[in-house]
């Protein structure tokens, strides 16, 4: 495992990975930034799948994209795309296009550039909050929910965060995305 764990760029064993998160713990205030693909042992998607899932929902994304140049054709073959900065990507274009691109009465309102990067916009989107949903819908409220032992690591991180906190601090709280 210390494969994967980073300070400061530099790869730490796991022993040190743990003198440094207690040592972490008894500060008062802390942050705890989990990168990409933190969610995936718990049944979040990786960016490929969130890729995949994207392509898989509509079918005509991948040519809207290719049209715009946005992605190429080698991306599509190495199923290498970034979600995230596609998704900045067709961001930008949209903003250039409402400043630039005057509406075109010629054609469909369909076929409009900013309607067309509204659409895969939306599918992008939509993937990307998929992704984030660790747990089916009929379940949100569920008390235990985060009793499953896919939510382990996680609770155990918040567990030792919240048991090392000394007298007279303020109370925890948490953030997330």
């Amino acid at each position: 495992m210390c494969e994967f764990i980073y300070q400061g760029g530099s790869v730490i064993s796991e022993d040190d990975f743990k003198s440094h998160l207690s040592s972490l713990c008894q500060l008062e205030n802390i942050g705890v930034l989990l990168g990409a693909g933190a969610s995936v042992g718990c049944g979040g998607m990786t960016m490929k799948e969130v890729w995949l899932d994207s392509i898989s929902s509509t079918s005509n994304i991948v040519h809207e994209l290719l049209a715009f140049k946005l992605i190429t054709q080698e991306n599509i073959t190495n199923q290498d795309v970034n979600v995230e900065q596609l998704l900045d990507q067709v961001t930008q274009y949209l903003s250039v296009y409402k400043k630039t691109t005057p509406l075109n009465t010629d054609t469909d309102q369909e076929q409009q550039p900013i309607n067309r990067l509204l659409k895969v916009l939306l599918c992008l989107y939509q993937s990307v909050t998929k992704a984030a949903l660790l747990v089916e819908q009929e379940t949100f409220g569920n008390e235990n929910i985060g009793s499953q032992d896919r939510f382990q690591y996680h609770r155990e991180l918040l567990e030792k965060l919240i048991s090392n906190r000394q007298p007279g601090q303020a109370a925890p709280m948490l953030f997330t995305t």
